[in-house]
């Protein structure tokens, strides 16, 4: 998975255009998709992988106390998760200007 990340951050836009257009005709024979199609789907997938590396980021920053303390209180994995890191990962990811 990190490799994936890794070569979509670090290839240009409109490559990965070019790439979801042209390669499953010319690796599988298989017809080509609609432009639009293509685009949409690259975009989609370029910007899910950045949203990914940020909310990745956010959830690392959650001090691991905060995990433990969660133990101590009794809590669940689902609740540790929704009530304690996703409150501060939210945050956390959110630009200034909404918090």
């Amino acid at each position: 998975m990190q490799v994936f990340i890794w070569i979509i951050r670090g290839t240009p836009l409109m490559l990965q255009i070019m790439v979801v257009f042209y390669v499953p005709g010319l690796l599988f024979h298989a017809p080509a998709l609609n432009r639009m199609v293509a685009v949409i789907l690259a975009i989609v997938v370029n910007y899910a992988v950045y949203f990914s590396e940020v909310f990745r980021a956010g959830y690392q920053s959650v001090d691991a106390g905060q995990r433990e303390a969660a133990q101590v209180l009794g809590l669940l994995r689902t609740q540790t998760f929704t009530c304690v890191y996703l409150m501060q990962v939210i945050k956390k990811v959110l630009p200034a200007s909404y918090q």
